[in-house]
């Protein structure tokens, strides 16, 4: 029985696993980050959802419509969502390829290739990936072909790239949830949920300043929390919504040292209020 069983796994993981279906959804958390000196609105975190729409041939393969869903907060810190076309999306012998409908001239482009072996390298827009492994993950009791590349790229065969569905390096984007038939057959591992939209620089104009203060902000190793209240709880997380530290103070001052996490934007939340803080 175990052996029919490990025949039967090994069977399954043998036959491609389809990525594009009309069912699917992709869920994406992107980042945009202005580059330094720029007067630009501020960092923000949006969730993409990918769909798929009418079917039509291109350069002979069926393309499919890929419809991008944008949820974000606009610059009053109310919710937005819209959908608009982004372009045209294919799948044929193991490949994903996308025509962009935004440029000039919209040129194919390769997005995927299953039918790599361990050594291949891929070749994006952008850069050059080098596959050094292929194995199996497992989501929601099912197995698929796992590609892990050199620079960290993962992609899940039937799924999508961990850095996002459509694979945009010039971004930190994260590969959050996938449905189909609004049921989750993907969910991330990094503790993320399937949306995430806020603008991080509202988040400033959403507490009392005269709660409590923080400093020195920037900071290269820690920063000094003073309060007029007594704090509860501290929580410290990253851009994505990840928890990194978390304490119960109980008193009307704290110290919090940022000297083991790397340089970024972090939240503190201090009971119902939160600041942005910059480690340097």
């Amino acid at each position: 029985m175990k052996k029919l069983i490990f025949i039967l796994m090994i069977f399954n993981l043998s036959v491609y696993g389809q990525m594009l279906d009309k069912s699917k959804r992709w869920n994406v958390l992107h980042v945009m980050i202005p580059i330094k000196d720029c007067k630009c609105a501020g960092v923000f975190r949006e969730t993409h959802s990918y769909s798929l729409g009418k079917d039509s041939i291109m350069k002979g393969k069926v393309y499919h419509e890929l419809f991008d869903s944008v949820i974000n907060v606009n610059s009053y810190g109310n919710p937005t969502n819209y959908s608009e076309l982004i372009g045209y999306i294919a799948e044929s012998d193991k490949k994903i390829y996308m025509i962009n409908r935004n440029i000039y001239q919209p040129n194919e482009n390769l997005l995927y290739d299953f039918n790599l072996s361990v050594g291949d390298t891929f070749k994006s827009q952008y850069f050059n990936h080098i596959l050094i492994k292929i194995d199996s993950s497992e989501y929601y009791n099912k197995k698929y072909r796992t590609f892990h590349f050199a620079d960290s790229l993962v992609w899940i065969e039937g799924i999508g790239s961990t850095s996002g569905f459509i694979n945009n390096y010039n971004y930190p984007d994260t590969l959050l949830c996938v449905s189909e038939n609004d049921t989750l057959i993907y969910k991330n591992n990094l503790g993320y949920d399937c949306v995430i939209a806020v603008n991080i620089d509202n988040i400033e104009e959403m507490n009392n300043p005269n709660d409590f203060k923080i400093y020195p902000n920037p900071t290269s190793e820690k920063i000094f929390i003073e309060s007029n209240k007594i704090i509860n709880r501290i929580n410290l997380t990253d851009i994505y919504g990840k928890l990194i530290y978390q304490c119960f103070p109980e008193a009307l001052n704290y110290t919090l040292s940022l000297s083991s996490i790397e340089k970024g934007i972090y939240f503190v939340r201090i009971n119902d209020h939160v600041r942005k803080i910059i480690k340097e």
